[in-house]
């Protein structure tokens, strides 16, 4: 990340939290709904992590290779 990226970062941030402190009026909130936004981005940002850690866990499609035999096919039903 570029400098620039950071400081953006860290601006966007601080905009964003007085946004919600001062206009969402949370500065002056219980403590009930501190907790309910902290469960909130725990979970929040659990699923990112997880998802970020799945993203890693793909599936290997590789064709076996040519001195493996194919599987035979089965002999056809025959009248008896």
């Amino acid at each position: 990340m570029t400098p620039n990226v950071i400081v953006a970062l860290i601006i966007a941030t601080i905009k964003a939290s007085c946004v919600a402190l001062i206009f969402m009026h949370l500065n002056a909130e219980k403590k009930t709904i501190y907790m309910t936004l902290g469960f909130t981005w725990f979970f929040f940002m659990g699923l990112m992590g997880l998802t970020i850690w799945a993203a890693e866990d793909k599936p290997n499609f590789t064709v076996a290779p040519n001195d493996i035999p194919a599987v035979a096919a089965a002999p056809a039903e025959t009248d008896h």
